[in-house]
């Protein structure tokens, strides 16, 4: 009899345990809801191709209630349950929602959603390129320095963003801060340009992304050096009646920027060479005088030409000056170093030297007042040809000279002692 109630016991409880096993793991159908399961939003590459983008939030969660048995729902994770938007179908800008796509394995079912559709806000997207822009204060640059030109990694940046948003930026602009503790040195790190417009109003780029590498921060330096104003000066000759103070250099002065070093000695510049000095006497009224170039400026080491003149013009006044014409005689040409046994006959009767000056000098002068010599030195027996005169004005006067030459007589070069026999021989036959 306990042997069969043992076998009944056991029986029961064999029974009892299928029946939990089948009514919890297999038996009937269950519900469970899954809260915050993430949805990704897929093929945005589509949306960007059709010139679209995605406005405000981005990340959405939603709760799904899914039905089946016990055993499948508890294999259920964030592997196996995909929530999908697919963003390829969106083709025109709008504020909507959409509905999204769930994805779960084929022994449980969906039964319920919330929300069903997802809230997006989509906006015309445009790709704009704007320059780099560095700004700063000049105003805070102390007296006797000056800036070069800003150093910059980056000219230009691709940005891109809503469609109207992207329309009011005009550069991309690095406002330089600069103190009594950084005003005198190079201005130098890296730096986040902010998007303005074209008032210089900072934009607001929340959504704006930029699409140049490495243009987050940019590498940016602000060289400051020494200033120093440099008179220009120009090599001349004088003569004509024309000095030093007829001459107007235009501009007279020009800015430099270097290191103290390179600036401490340099306190003037020539625009043209000893070697090449303007002869004023050569100068006439309405004569054109070419710009002197300031390239060799540019050769001088840790020198830089601030102003940005490349050009220099000089200019002549001629408003106080009058001209002159003076008659001098054959007879009154001195002949100089005359060589033994030769004699210089000279053709023409008198030439005519013209002399410019100021009036009152000019109404002081004569024709006895002006020099005339010719230099022999070299002179041999036979040479017919034009010989330089010698010009020179008694006492030298500054506000006059000669001008209009070089001036030349044509000389024959005889043999003085061949030229008296024949005049003895005229004489004789006298």
């Amino acid at each position: 009899m306990t042997k069969k109630l043992v076998t009944a016991a056991v029986a029961l409880a064999l029974s009892f345990a299928l029946w939990m096993y089948v009514v919890m793991v297999i038996g009937p159908e269950y519900s469970d809801t899954f809260r915050n399961v993430e949805v990704k939003l897929v093929n945005e590459s589509a949306l960007e191709k059709n010139n679209l983008m995605i406005l405000g939030d981005r990340e959405f969660t939603v709760d799904l209630e899914i039905t089946g048995n016990r055993s499948e729902l508890n294999k259920l994770n964030s592997s196996n349950i995909t929530v999908e938007l697919d963003l390829s179908t969106i083709l025109e800008p709008n504020k909507t929602t959409y509905r999204y796509e769930v994805y779960l394995p084929d022994s449980v079912t969906l039964k319920g959603q919330s929300p069903a559709r997802i809230p997006l806000e989509i906006v015309r997207r445009k790709v704009k390129t704007v320059d780099v822009e560095v700004v700063f204060d000049e105003d805070k640059i102390p007296a006797g320095y000056g800036t070069l030109p800003v150093e910059q990694e980056i000219e230009k940046i691709e940005i891109a963003g809503p469609e109207d948003v992207i329309d009011q930026i005009h550069v991309a602009r690095i406002r330089l801060e600069l103190t009594e503790e950084n005003n005198k040195s190079d201005l130098k790190g890296e730096f986040k340009a902010s998007l303005c417009d074209i008032n210089g109003q900072e934009v607001d780029s929340r959504y704006v992304t930029m699409m140049t590498a490495e243009a987050d921060t940019i590498a940016v330096k602000l060289p400051i050096r020494m200033r120093k104003e440099i008179p220009l000066k120009l090599h001349v000759i004088e003569g004509g009646g024309i000095t030093a103070e007829n001459i107007t250099i235009d501009p007279p002065v020009i800015t430099v920027l270097g290191t103290e070093e390179a600036l401490r000695d340099l306190n003037e510049w020539y625009i043209n060479t000893p070697e090449d000095p303007l002869d004023l006497s050569a100068l006439m009224e309405g004569d054109e005088i070419p710009a002197f170039s300031l390239e060799s400026l540019n050769e001088l080491e840790d020198v830089v030409n601030k102003s940005g003149i490349t050009e220099v013009h000089v200019s002549v006044s001629f408003e106080k000056l009058k001209q002159q014409e003076y008659v001098i005689k054959k007879e009154q040409i001195q002949l100089l170093n005359i060589p033994e046994g030769t004699l210089p006959d000279i053709s023409e009767r008198q030439i005519k030297i013209t002399v410019r000056g100021s009036e009152e000098t000019l109404n002081r002068l004569s024709a006895d007042d002006i020099f005339v010599s010719v230099d022999f030195a070299d002179a041999k027996i036979g040479q017919m040809k034009e010989w330089t005169v010698k010009v020179t004005i008694n006492g030298d006067p500054e506000d006059a000279g000669v001008i209009g030459g070089p001036y030349t007589v044509y000389v024959e070069i005889k043999d003085a002692a061949q030229t008296a026999t024949q005049s003895t021989d005229a004489e004789n036959a006298a």
